[in-house]
């Protein structure tokens, strides 16, 4: 049973409002630190790349879990990132790129009748790299999601030459999202977003904010 009584790990909806809101702000927040890294001169024009695909794209992530609650037993915020981390490294992995950053943080969900709560949250990790190719890199990427029989959700090749890729892991139920479309670098500069479902915290309140990366 969970500490309120109810059965433990009953899992949120994580494409409701809240959840998505949440979404959306680590984004912008997180991306902020991707405008302030480039060239003066390319502020401007990166920032409306920002404004009209990766938040599209994050906000689009925040939809790819179901809206029907499955059960599930409650885990911890350290256990949750032990768990997910090393997926996310093991993808990264594969990609012919050099990070930049890699940022983790425990966001809040929405319970199932889109209530918010202390206990229902999801992992979220934020990417930033390098590539010679970044949409040769991302076109891999969906191609190598696709062979597995992951959902691809999102899939668009920008007239500046990027890329916008997201899919669901139909094992996990994560969801992952690449876009190489900022007009600061449309074909070097890479950024990930990478999100678990909801998840019920097994020891009170979830620790929401910025989490340390397991080492």
């Amino acid at each position: 049973m969970g500490v309120d009584g109810k059965p433990a790990g009953c899992r949120g909806v994580p494409n409701r409002r809240g959840e998505t809101a949440e979404m959306v702000r680590s984004a912008k927040v997180w991306l902020s630190w991707v405008v302030q890294q480039l060239k003066p001169e390319t502020e401007t024009s990166m920032s409306l790349r920002v404004t009209s695909a990766s938040i599209a794209v994050a906000t689009m992530a925040a939809m790819l879990t179901p809206a029907t609650a499955q059960p599930h037993q409650a885990i911890s915020a350290d256990d949750a990132v032990r768990s997910f981390a090393p997926h996310i490294e093991t993808f990264i992995a594969t990609l012919d790129t050099e990070t930049d950053r890699l940022d983790i943080r425990i966001n809040r969900c929405t319970g199932q009748r889109g209530e918010l709560s202390d206990l229902m949250f999801y992992v979220w990790v934020g990417w930033r790299g390098a590539a010679d190719n970044a949409a040769e890199v991302l076109e891999q990427a969906v191609d190598a999601w696709a062979s597995q029989d992951w959902k691809i959700t999102r899939h668009r090749q920008l007239d500046n030459g990027g890329v916008n890729i997201a899919a669901t892991d139909p094992v996990t139920g994560n969801s992952y999202s690449l876009d190489s479309g900022f007009a600061a670098g449309p074909n070097t500069l890479i950024v990930g977003f990478f999100s678990t479902q909801c998840f019920e915290h097994s020891h009170g309140a979830a620790p929401f904010g910025s989490f340390a990366w397991p080492g």
